[in-house]
């Protein structure tokens, strides 16, 4: 059995007519987007180009939200939208748990990925097939397994991978961008002014002035050596490249052709996203860092975890390129604005960007103390976040990035039946790769567990949690075939079938 990863959702404002009762036909929100950091943003697509049509159950109206750049935040009316009727299962709970697979070493098993409601395929799965692609086509692949699931469950939602911030070499599409010279203002450089870096311009013989890492990159030489024979980005050396976001032409064409195209929202087995890292322009003094940080070698995998810059790429990457506190503001702002054009496309056409989700989890396994209480009052009321927003909450692992070392997955599931919204899913975020030597390093990469809890009939939530009595501190819910609960006083979270 292969890796896989685990999540979990709800809605974004729902504002039902009547928020306890669950159907698979409708609820009605208002919009409000979680970008990285917290930050608000919702943008439009570039003027003159067109949005793709819009799928059944999704946007049903006109969103009236405007976005102000200069605070990078939207701001909505107070008038509740319809936007997902059918799109999402409410309180059918098969329906309800996520997952995150990844295998590099093939397919990942499509009979297991269809039974989650949600399934979203890291760029890695297939990785020793499309490493060996010439050129590489991540992107075809991923399509490839995406159709392989829905073969299996046409009712499993299947995302797929995009990263905003590195240009990924092995996806076709943009190794024809690096290799043409008419593009080369959508990347970022190697500083013309130096004659050594520390991240090498040539692999095997192949060059670029355009800045790139080897974090991450399939390999002829080294590590699991992947290609069977030299690796083939379409002329360019392959690695991780980076966009440049203050480049406007690069921004329409990254939302209406990499996120909407053909091998993402274009496709109708597609129906969402996860965008991967993000720009940092605040944290460490600029004298400090990240010039002051320990160079490490590029036998490291995931080398940068700098406050600055750009995330998961070889740390001295702003010296080799020669980048000013002011360039790493204005890309960071750029990036920004990519990504909210982008999650208002997919948004638009009926999807879901993993980065929009809120997160659910309101009290830890095993939770007491005067705060929990506390927060359950404060979830227990229809206009708590739980209830009203697209969120995602987590199972509790002991380790976490081993999917196999689930604590109390019942207890976890109790929690969930008891403040969970009309649209929660239940699983876990990123945990890595199979198999267990890939890669992706340093993670345990266990296969991936399903608990027998994920394939119960919990039926229909009959109201919503609330305290026994007042000041009791034991929060129930009832379930139309079972009671869940969760006692502050003692920590245990109990579900017990009716």
């Amino acid at each position: 059995m292969v890796p896989h990863r685990l999540l979990v959702v709800v809605p974004r404002r729902a504002c039902c007519a009547t928020p306890n009762s669950c159907s698979d036909t409708g609820g009605c929100t208002s919009v409000s987007l979680s970008l990285f950091l917290h930050v608000r943003t919702r943008h439009h697509p570039p003027s003159g180009t067109t949005t793709p049509p819009v799928r059944a159950g999704a946007l049903l109206g006109a969103s009236g939200c405007a976005f102000n750049a200069t605070e990078l935040a939207i701001k909505c009316p107070t008038e509740p939208l319809v936007l997902y009727t059918t799109y999402w299962s409410r309180c059918r709970m098969g329906l309800n748990y996520n997952t995150q697979p990844c295998n590099t070493s093939g397919w990942f098993d499509p009979e297991l990925a269809g039974k989650y409601g949600l399934v979203d395929f890291d760029w890695s799965t297939g990785r020793d097939i499309w490493a060996n692609g010439k050129p590489m086509n991540n992107g075809v692949v991923l399509n490839e397994q995406v159709a392989k699931v829905k073969a299996v469950n046409p009712k499993t939602h299947v995302w797929v991978y995009r990263n905003l911030v590195k240009a990924l070499s092995w996806y076709t599409e943009v190794g024809e961008k690096l290799a043409d010279p008419a593009y080369a203002g959508w990347f970022l450089r190697f500083d013309p002014t130096k004659s050594t870096y520390v991240s090498p311009p040539c692999t095997e013989g192949v060059c670029s002035t355009l800045y790139h890492s080897q974090d991450q990159t399939p390999s002829h030489l080294t590590g699991r050596k992947e290609c069977v024979d030299p690796c083939d980005c379409g002329g360019v050396p392959c690695g991780e490249y980076l966009w440049d976001h203050r480049n406007e032409s690069l921004r329409e064409w990254l939302v209406q052709e990499h996120v909407m195209g053909a091998l993402g929202m274009g496709n109708a087995n597609v129906t969402g996203f996860y965008f991967d890292d993000y720009w940092m322009k605040t944290g460490e003094e600029w004298a400090e860092g990240p010039a002051g940080l320990p160079t490490r070698g590029l036998s490291d995998v995931n080398l940068s975890d700098c406050s600055t810059g750009p995330s998961e790429i070889q740390i001295d990457c702003l010296q080799d390129m020669g980048l000013t506190a002011q360039d790493v503001v204005d890309l960071n702002d750029g990036w920004r604005l990519t990504t909210a054009a982008a999650m208002e496309a997919v948004s638009a056409a009926g999807g879901w960007v993993w980065q929009m989700f809120e997160g659910g989890r309101v009290i830890e396994n095993g939770a007491t103390g005067a705060r929990c209480p506390e927060a359950l009052r404060n979830t227990c009321t229809a206009t708590s976040p739980q209830q009203t927003r697209m969120c995602y909450t987590p199972v509790t692992l002991t380790e976490p990035h081993t999917p196999g070392s689930l604590v109390d997955p019942t207890s976890d599931v109790a929690r969930f039946l008891l403040t969970r919204g009309p649209y929660g899913y239940l699983g876990t975020g990123w945990v890595g790769c199979a198999p267990s030597g890939g890669e992706e390093g340093h993670h345990t990469n266990q296969t991936y567990v399903r608990p027998r809890e994920f394939d119960v009939d919990y039926g229909s939530p009959v109201g919503l949690c609330a305290e026994t009595a007042t000041d009791s501190g034991v929060f129930t819910r009832e379930w139309t075939k079972a009671t869940v609960a969760h006692d502050c006083n003692t920590g245990k979270s109990t579900l017990t079938m009716k």
